[in-house]
């Protein structure tokens, strides 16, 4: 693994964790983010990154490079005082690349942390060179023809075998779709250098394990505190067995994590989260919170409590701070427009369901996926559907069959 950080006058920022491919000594490709590491291990991995370079001094890029070993143990292997290999796909990929970056920490000029996260999964290959004079040119020809290939060339002259010639980053709005995207190139340069030169590398296979295998959770789901589980069962079964979403379920809260929070929101975009659900009961801060780090839609999710039946769970969802435009002003909105909402504040909007009201928050995620994506849109209405049918032509017949009394009293028995 490795991860670029930033170390300015005042503070150490860090870049997303990525998986490097290394063969024969040679980095081949780099995933960003890292694929299949827990949120525990990401922690430590950064943690780890920014202590190792808070050991030195000077301002600027840093490349900090990791083992992860088996038995989940993190070994740092290399800190490398410049910008780094691992880090090209930052171009692409981030707001603000690592050279950028490099330059501000430098010149003491402002680096907004936000700019540091990537927008979308990306994938780099890094063109290395066969026997022929031209092979790397060979490699950026057939790019062109692969979507979302962004093509650098080092301008080294001819190519030499092993020798870094240049690199591709594919971006991608998920890693399983980066990774399809990518691999007829993969293998068009591995029969370059298989073929014409004695690097001996080895054919890159995609991980088929199921974890590596399957697109990552597009929805989100965190409760403030485990006692919050029994109330999101319903809406996680929901997702699980009748839409077949496997959303990515973990426990943070605004108040005893609020650091940790912080990060998943943050981070929650860059690993193909689309909607985030949160439960939070009492204060209910969380789903607020969350939202003020992300620009993800979040769903709030009130959870009853044992004083005030939910109620307040509920207003302090709801009542998040408002956008609003100065109505005193005598700027027009075009005005406005064009000096960047100068008179409009920005709010920060949670979504917000019933008092413990899972299912409700799992529909409502799927309809925002649904948005977006034609297959989730038609499970969505057949849901509808047979919830349609459900009342009119099962509970609408059996009720004029029985009678309401007797419908009642069975209704009592369950």
């Amino acid at each position: 693994m490795a991860i670029i950080v930033v170390k300015t006058k005042d503070s150490i920022l860090s870049f997303p964790t990525v998986e490097t491919i290394q063969e024969d000594s040679i980095c081949k490709l780099v995933y960003a983010p890292a694929r299949n590491i827990s949120n525990t291990i990401n922690r430590k991995a950064q943690e780890l990154a920014r202590n190792a370079v808070a050991a030195f001094e000077g301002k600027g890029v840093f490349g900090v490079e990791m083992f992860l070993l088996e038995d989940d143990t993190l070994l740092l292997c290399e800190l490398a005082s410049r910008i780094h290999n691992s880090g090209h796909y930052t171009i692409e990929a981030c707001s603000l690349s690592q050279f950028d970056a490099h330059l501000r920490a430098i010149l003491d000029l402002p680096i907004p942390l936000k700019s540091l996260e990537l927008r979308q999964p990306a994938i780099m290959l890094n063109i290395l060179g066969g026997s022929t004079p031209d092979s790397h040119i060979k490699v950026a020809e057939r790019a062109l023809s692969i979507p979302n290939a962004s093509i650098h060339l080092y301008s080294k002259g001819a190519a030499q075998p092993g020798r870094k010639m240049g690199h591709i980053t594919i971006i991608a709005p998920t890693m399983h779709q980066a990774e399809t995207i990518i691999q007829p190139l993969i293998d068009f340069m591995e029969n370059i250098c298989v073929l014409h030169t004695n690097v001996p590398f080895q054919p890159h296979k995609p991980q088929t394990s199921i974890a590596s295998s399957k697109p990552p959770p597009t929805i989100g789901v965190i409760m403030g505190s485990d006692s919050d589980l029994k109330t999101l069962i319903p809406g996680l079964k929901l997702l699980k067995y009748y839409f077949g979403i496997e959303p990515d379920v973990d426990i943070t809260s605004a108040h005893r994590t609020p650091t940790y929070m912080a990060e998943y929101a943050s981070n929650a975009a860059s690993r193909g989260i689309k909607v985030i659900i949160a439960a939070a009961g009492g204060a209910a801060h969380l789903p607020g919170m969350v939202a003020a780090h992300t620009s993800l839609p979040v769903i709030g999710l009130p959870v009853k409590g044992s004083t005030l039946d939910g109620i307040d769970s509920l207003y302090s969802i709801v009542q998040m701070v408002r956008g609003s435009y100065n109505t005193r002003s005598s700027k027009s909105y075009v005005y406005c427009v064009q000096e960047r909402f100068a008179d409009v504040l920005i709010g920060v909007p949670v979504a917000a369901v019933g008092i413990d009201n899972s299912i409700n928050a799992a529909l409502l995620a799927m309809r925002i996926l649904g948005a977006f994506d034609a297959g989730v849109r038609r499970k969505v209405e057949e849901f509808a559907k047979s919830a349609k049918e459900e009342n009119l032509k099962v509970k609408g017949v059996k009720i004029k069959e029985l009678g309401w009394e007797t419908y009642f009293e069975q209704m009592e028995e369950r």
